[in-house]
């Protein structure tokens, strides 16, 4: 059980880092958006200004894009392995359990001593 709770750790530590990855994408995207979009109406000068930076904020979300895919494929990844903890820790508890509950059957078995008197 002390090998699962290592384990463990790891993934947290790694779920830790996947975590902080995407906070810091997502103020990108919003500093993007505040850009873009930082008046209620847009004016002539905003459309010119997103025709003359349309094809770097295209190549910025296509960006976002490919870095968030990589982030959901490391969540995937630890997602299967806190699977296989989990599938491993109740193999163990039902392991020990099943031997725990051998041994009872074993000592109820056994014949109690006679009393001398």
């Amino acid at each position: 059980m002390k090998n699962v709770n290592f384990d463990l750790d790891n993934i947290h530590g790694d779920l830790s880092l996947v975590t902080e990855k995407l906070e810091r994408l997502m103020t990108s995207i919003q500093w993007l958006d505040r850009d873009l979009f930082e008046e209620d109406r847009a004016t002539l000068e905003d459309g010119e200004s997103f025709v003359i930076a349309y094809r770097e904020r295209k190549i910025q979300s296509e960006l976002h894009c490919e870095v968030l895919e990589m982030y959901v494929k490391e969540l995937q990844k630890l997602k299967e392995e806190v699977k296989q903890l989990n599938d491993k820790a109740w193999k163990e508890y039902r392991e020990n359990k099943k031997a725990d509950t051998s041994q009872d059957t074993l000592a109820s078995d056994e014949v109690p001593a006679t009393q001398k008197q």
